[in-house]
């Protein structure tokens, strides 16, 4: 590969989407001819009925307006538009959907630029109920196109990575999928470590350690602050000022983390009034087991706790008054252990993937705008 050129390269022109590709508008079926029994043809309505880029229709309909064939690029055309799919299903296309056919370029090359198009459709959007990009504004996207071989080579390097994203991507699914398995099993004690036995003791939360909340406003966080803030969301900002050293178990006060926010940290740190402490841990009471058990026990306990199905704010008591089963110290750290592992192992695939895609976004920006090439073709223009 070459570095940025600034100069379109030669061989490459300008065309039109419609140069190069069979655009075709969806439109919705009668209502009446819905089922999701399977009976019919699969129905692609918009980007609901998309799924990690594939088409994953949700019904079927016994009348066929406009269709789709395995392969074809599938756009959402309302809110939210741009959103980028592959069909795999000879299927009807509703009419908040495009299907996409490369007739005078490569299909895989078109897949990939409309992936680095997604988010520049939003100023397409159209309308003041259901916002939506119109045929016309589809037809005159404009881009330069390498030659045929070029693309191939493009989307081939391209589609790649997107293997490699998808390896990963099943690996971390299986991994967390493993780890929730070893979380039901030894967490509940249906599944023993080896070595271990023995009844476990029932205690409330309020028998071995401390509760609190904090004093801090989420307005008090500096970017780039010394310490760790935590506020009601999953996203731990930071802050000059610390009013608390030593571990403790974290979770939202109100607000939409209500029993869905977990942390556990050993260290300086500050949290806002509306988020609690669980800390000062009983001397056989390990505190990464507890974040594990409290993790996955909490929640249920806060909505079985609310007639709504869900909570606005936790009370002091539904964490003081909440009972678990613990085992030996031994075996709390035991249990600890093998999770964190797992949450090793886990975020050492997060981490490769996150650079994957980054690699992949990187890729896709400078080789479909000419800006790197791969040494062949550089080569030839010379």
């Amino acid at each position: 590969m070459t570095k940025p050129n600034n100069q379109i390269p030669k061989g490459w022109k300008d065309v039109l989407l419609n140069d190069v590709c069979l655009i075709i508008m969806g439109q919705s079926p009668l209502s009446s001819s819905y089922n999701t029994e399977g009976n019919g043809t699969p129905l692609i309505q918009g980007n609901t009925d998309m799924n990690n880029r594939l088409s994953a229709p949700r019904q079927w309909t016994t009348e066929i307006t406009k269709t789709c064939n395995p392969n074809d690029i599938l756009m959402s055309v309302r809110a939210p538009v741009g959103d980028i799919a592959l069909s795999i299903h000879n299927a009807c296309i509703g009419r908040g959907v495009c299907a996409i056919r490369a007739t005078k370029s490569n299909q895989s090359y078109i897949y990939q630029y409309l992936l680095r198009y997604e988010l520049r459709w939003k100023k397409y959007e159209q309308g003041s109920t259901f916002t939506a990009v119109n045929s016309s504004d589809i037809k005159k996207l404009k881009f330069c196109m390498p030659p045929l071989p070029e693309q191939k080579a493009i989307a081939q390097v391209l589609t790649n990575f997107d293997e490699g994203i998808d390896l990963l991507t099943k690996k971390i699914d299986l991994l967390k999928d493993r780890k929730k398995g070893l979380m039901q099993q030894l967490l509940t004690g249906k599944t023993r470590l080896k070595g271990f036995s023995g009844e476990w003791e029932e205690k409330r939360i309020k028998e071995f350690s401390s509760i609190c909340t904090g004093a801090k406003d989420t307005q008090n966080k500096i970017d780039d602050g010394l310490y760790p803030f935590f506020v009601r969301s999953q996203t731990i900002e930071r802050i000059n000022s610390y009013s608390f050293d030593g571990e403790a178990v974290i979770t939202s006060g109100d607000g939409v983390g209500v029993g869905k926010i977990f942390h556990y940290i050993n260290g300086k740190f500050d949290y806002h009034q509306r988020v609690y402490n669980i800390h000062s841990f009983d001397v056989d009471v390990c505190g990464k087991w507890f974040f594990f058990i409290f993790k996955s026990k909490f929640p249920k306990r806060v909505f079985s706790m609310s007639a709504k199905g869900s909570v606005d704010s936790v009370r002091m008591e539904m964490i003081a008054d909440m009972k678990i089963k613990i085992p030996c110290l031994m075996e709390q750290k035991a249990i600890a252990q093998v999770l964190t592992d797992a949450d090793e192992e886990i975020d050492l695939y997060e981490q490769k993937l996150k650079k994957t895609q980054k690699q992949k976004k990187f890729l896709l920006n400078k080789l479909v705008t000419g800006e790197i090439r791969m040494q062949e073709f550089r080569n030839a223009d010379n």
